[in-house]
This record gives structure tokens, C-alpha cells and sequence, in this order.
């Protein structure tokens, strides 16, 4: 193999195509990267057995090859090479010389024929996703996802069609955030599954500011491609709860608020309760503010009060406020509402701004 490319252009590819290597795995060939030169160009990609991605790029192919590196040490060597470099991948018995100008790196190499093998499934669905509307769906939700090992079958965000459109769902049981979208062309087909959130994090980075996405989902795969990168992953095997029966109907008592004013309260209210995944903060309805306060023994207390529109009935209530600023995180919008049937059940969370968009929050018991 003997390549040369630009810089930017290879560095693109690593970003990409290396997005699900491995991190000091004890199977050496899940650290490394699979370099290939053909007849159509350069490709790099990575595989943890669970994921593969990869991306293909333009290159000045003078030797047809391939070969496997150590994803760190070849991406960092690359990113220590000026923008306007160009680099030449070369391989000569069992090295990898990387040269541009004066600088000549020789690092070692595994076999091609050591990277894992994937082969994607015959789709049971196939739809085509606007880049924005993809990338606003997944990020909505993802932060709901849970992150015990006890609840593996919530560590993702589930695909889901019905009533016409295709919703987007995470919950770890204390929390749901859900987000639809009018289902595209050929998503009617696609069964309700569970993308893993370490692969709903390599698409949005491998995705995010690219072009259409087509979605690609087997019996125990999907696949994403744009262009010439495709990130492929198994499906989480287990069952989804059905989320869509414990969101609360609209219609209780709520209270709305600036997003950007419960920001900055929260934001100052949460340096006394800190991140814990039991902490709270207790917010009283009073005319027309919203009273939060935030106690930690030793620490201190705060008081904010923020403008608000309340309805008659909206009782006191207490939340996680690591839970609600990731809520806020994601809504880009200026008002939010909450509903309360019951101090005690689940509060409704919703915007007018983002009609697509719904989430779910437990209340934490207060002392009244």
C-alpha cells in the first residue's frame, strides 16, 4: 500500500472512520485501525465487535493495500502534522510509514485479515432522515437514558413507529423524554428497537453538520450511512417499556417559565446540592413566582425566585436538578411548561416552542 492525501482530508477520515475503536481492550485488534487502499480510494475504519464504522475518502492510490495500526498513536501522529501537510501512507514489510516533508514515522502493524468481520443484514426498514431533524431527535432524549448495569435493556434510545410518526425514547425510570417526528417514507416497517447509547453517541459525532442519513434496521442491527461514511452497531436484546402509557394526558394544573430565567436559578441553586443522584430542590408555587430552594448540610443554602404563570392548584413539588438542567439542555426554546396532576406523580414537561418534544419527571418527596 502507498497513499498520499491531504491532511485535512485523512484527519476527517480518522475522526470518522475510528469512532467506535476500542479503548485498551485485551483483544489487541479492537485498538487498532484498518487502513485500506484500492481502486476507489482510501478507507479507515474501526470495529468493537459491537459497532463498526467506517469512511471512505478521495486519495492518490499508487499501491493498492491494507493494514491495521494502533487507532491512538496514528491518530495523534496525524494531528500533530500541520494543516497543510501532505501525508504519505506507505507500507513496507511489517511497518507503516507515515511521511510528509522531513518527518518520517515508521509504526508497527497487525494483518488486515485479523479485523473482525461485519456484514449488515438484509433491512426490515430503510428510511432517510434529514441531518437536523436526526441529530435534534437523538440529542433530546439520549441524556434520559440509564447508565445502570442493572438496567441494560434502558442503556439506549428506542426507535419506535406508531400513529404515523416515528418517536424517539429514552427513560431510566425516574425520567422519560420522548421525541417525534411525521414518519418518513419506509419507517412504517420498522419494529420498536433499542440503539445503544454508546452508539447513539458515535452518530452524533460521526454525523453531526453532514449531510441525509439513511437508516438502515435488521433484526438485530442498524446501520446508519451519509455519503461515504457508515456506522453499523447491534441492537440492545430486550424489551422497551411501554413509555407512551405512563406519560401523563395534558390538561392538569402547570405553571410556565422562562427557560433561560430557569437556567440561571437552577445553575446558582446548584452549588449547594451538587450532582448526587438523590439531591433535590424544592420549588413553591407563590402568586406569580416560582420560590426554589436549595439546601446542603455544611454548605449552605440558596433562594431563587423566578417569574412565572401558575395555575390555580399547582402544589409544591420537589425534582432532581441534575435531571431537569439536562432536560433544559436540549430544549432550545424561550418558554417551558410544566403539568401536575398530583404532587406526588410524574410532572408533565413540554414547550410550545418544540412541539415535538415531551419529557417526563419524577417529583421527589418534600416535607410540606
Amino acid at each position: 500500500m502507498r497513499v498520499t492525501l491531504p491532511r485535512p482530508v485523512l484527519a476527517d477520515a480518522i475522526a470518522r472512520g475510528a469512532a467506535v475503536a476500542a479503548k485498551n481492550s485485551p483483544l489487541a485488534i479492537l485498538n487498532y485501525t484498518r487502513l485500506r487502499a484500492d481502486m476507489f480510494g482510501f478507507a479507515v475504519a474501526t470495529c468493537d465487535h459491537d459497532r463498526f464504522a467506517e469512511a471512505n475518502c478521495e486519495a492518490d492510490v499508487a499501491e493498492v493495500g491494507s493494514a491495521c495500526v494502533d487507532t491512538q498513536a496514528f491518530k495523534t501522529l496525524i494531528g500533530k502534522h500541520g494543516k497543510n501537510a501532505a501525508i504519505t501512507l506507505e507500507l513496507v514489510d511489517d511497518l507503516l510509514i507515515v511521511s510528509s516533508n522531513r518527518s518520517r514515522v515508521k509504526l508497527p502493524i497487525l494483518e488486515a485479515d485479523k479485523f473482525p468481520a461485519w456484514a449488515d443484514a438484509d433491512p426490515l426498514s430503510e428510511f432517510i432522515l434529514p441531518n437536523d431533524d436526526f441529530v435534534r431527535a437523538f440529542e433530546r432524549v439520549r441524556s434520559a437514558a440509564s447508565t445502570l448495569e442493572t438496567q441494560w435493556y434502558l442503556q439506549g434510545v428506542c426507535l419506535d413507529y406508531h400513529d404515523s410518526r416515528l418517536h424517539f425514547a429514552a427513560t431510566d425510570t425516574h425520567r422519560i423524554a420522548v421525541s417525534g417526528m411525521i414518519a418518513p417514507d419506509g419507517s412504517e416497517t420498522c419494529p420498536r428497537i433499542i440503539v445503544p447509547s454508546e452508539a447513539v453517541e458515535a452518530a452524533l459525532t460521526v454525523f453531526k453538520g453532514g449531510g441525509d442519513i439513511k437508516i438502515a434496521v435488521s433484526e438485530k442491527a442498524i446501520s446508519f450511512s451519509s455519503g461515504a461514511v457508515r456506522l453499523s452497531a447491534k441492537l440492545v436484546d430486550g424489551t422497551f417499556p411501554p413509555y407512551e402509557k405512563i406519560i401523563p394526558d395534558r390538561g392538569s394544573p402547570s405553571i410556565t417559565i422562562k427557560r433561560a430565567d430557569f437556567v440561571d436559578c437552577l445553575s446558582r441553586a446548584n452549588c449547594f446540592v451538587g450532582q448526587a443522584e438523590y439531591s433535590s430542590i424544592t420549588a413553591r408555587p407563590d402568586g406569580d413566582t416560582l420560590q426554589l430552594d436549595a439546601k446542603a448540610p455544611g454548605k449552605g443554602e440558596a433562594h431563587e425566585e423566578l417569574s412565572a404563570t401558575i395555575d390555580d392548584g399547582f402544589q409544591p413539588f420537589g425534582f432532581n436538578p441534575r435531571y431537569a438542567e439536562q432536560f433544559l439542555a436540549t430544549l432550545n426554546v424561550g418558554q417551558l411548561t410544566i403539568e401536575q396532576s398530583d404532587p406526588t406523580q410524574p410532572h408533565l414537561i413540554w414547550s410550545e416552542d418544540a412541539p415535538d418534544f415531551v419529557g417526563v419527571l419524577a417529583p421527589v418527596r418534600i416535607k410540606t
